[in-house]
């Protein structure tokens, strides 16, 4: 699965899966390190990762995907990587459901891609067995909410204080989605 697609400026952006290749490597360092400089609400914070650490990152995606346990995409404009989602699959008793997660670029955030990545990735996810996806989001994250509810997840949960963020504890909104009904099947 590859396609081109047209941010609201223009900006021709495509979007593939992952490959485990020193180009796509060095590219998903660039841009998680300028995610983590930024100190974007994303889970990882802290030091910089390093180049060993994305090397190993990209082989155990690359593989989980390959095994169908997980759905990964990223987002070039060029060479370099402005944003990546996935959804992995849960063990056990959850294995119908995936955790969804996605990080866009700053300067293409309100552009469209969020949306489009998330579109993409979704349609994915059934063809893997998922029936169910669950993502997690810092309440403060007003623009993050607001698309995933207009794709049909619903608030499920709140955890308080369980996230520190820039010097505070700040509310984690569990969200959900039934692939099923988003696709406008019932039982």
């Amino acid at each position: 699965m590859s396609e081109n697609f047209i941010t609201k400026s223009g900006k021709e952006v495509f979007i593939r899966p992952i490959e485990n290749t020193e180009s796509d490597v060095k590219a998903a360092l660039d841009f998680i390190n300028k995610i983590i400089e930024e100190d974007a609400m994303i889970k990882r914070s802290g030091d910089p990762a390093t180049l060993e650490e994305e090397k190993e990152w990209v082989e155990n995606t690359t593989k989980k995907v390959s095994q169908g346990d997980e759905i990964f995409l990223a987002a070039f404009l060029g060479e370099r990587e402005v944003g990546a989602t996935e959804i992995t699959r849960q063990g056990g008793r959850s294995k119908h459901v995936g955790t969804f997660g996605i990080t866009i670029a700053k300067e293409l955030r309100g552009e469209g891609l969020g949306r489009e990545l998330m579109r993409q990735i979704l349609q994915e996810a059934s063809k893997i067995g998922l029936t169910h996806i669950e993502l997690h989001v810092y309440e403060k994250n007003e623009p993050a909410i607001k698309l995933y509810t207009s794709l049909g997840f619903k608030e499920v949960g709140r955890r308080p204080e369980a996230i520190a963020y820039q010097g505070k504890l700040i509310t984690d909104i569990i969200m959900w989605l039934s692939l099923e009904e988003a696709s406008g099947k019932r039982p």
